[in-house]
C-alpha cells in the first residue's frame, strides 16, 4: 500500500505508466482521505504531493489539504496565532493541553501528523 510520500515520489518522478499512475493517484487520494485530508509527510513529500495534485488537476484536493483548520493543519496554526510554520514537536503537547505557543518560540515547518 505504501505511504503518502511513496505515492507522491513515484508520481512526481513519472515512474508509473498511465494506468498504474491513475491507480497510484487514487491510492494517494485514499491515503489523504484516511488521514482526514492531512498530510503525513516530511518537507520533500509535502512539496511533491502538492506538485502531483497541481499537475493532475486535483486543485480542490490540494486546497482542502492546505486549508485544514484542525491540528496539525496550516489553518490551525493561523487560527492559533502562528506567523510562521511551526517546527517543534512540543506543539503536539500544547495541542493536547489546549495551550498556544509561547511568544517568541520558533515553530517553523511542523507538517507530520
Amino acid at each position: 500500500m505504501g505511504t503518502q510520500t511513496a505515492q507522491a515520489i513515484s508520481l512526481w518522478a513519472g515512474v508509473p505508466q498511465k494506468q498504474e499512475a491513475q491507480k497510484a493517484l487514487a491510492l494517494l487520494e485514499n491515503q489523504l482521505e484516511q488521514k482526514d485530508w492531512h498530510i503525513s509527510t516530511g518537507i520533500f513529500g509535502t512539496k511533491m504531493i502538492f506538485d502531483v495534485l497541481r499537475n493532475t488537476d486535483k486543485n480542490e484536493i490540494a486546497y482542502r489539504v492546505a486549508n485544514q483548520r484542525d491540528f496539525p493543519g496550516w489553518g490551525y496554526m493561523l487560527a492559533n496565532g502562528a506567523t510562521t510554520l511551526w517546527e517543534t514537536r512540543s506543539l503536539q503537547i500544547m495541542y493536547i493541553l489546549r495551550t498556544t505557543p509561547c511568544s517568541g518560540q520558533s515553530a517553523n515547518g511542523f507538517t507530520v501528523r
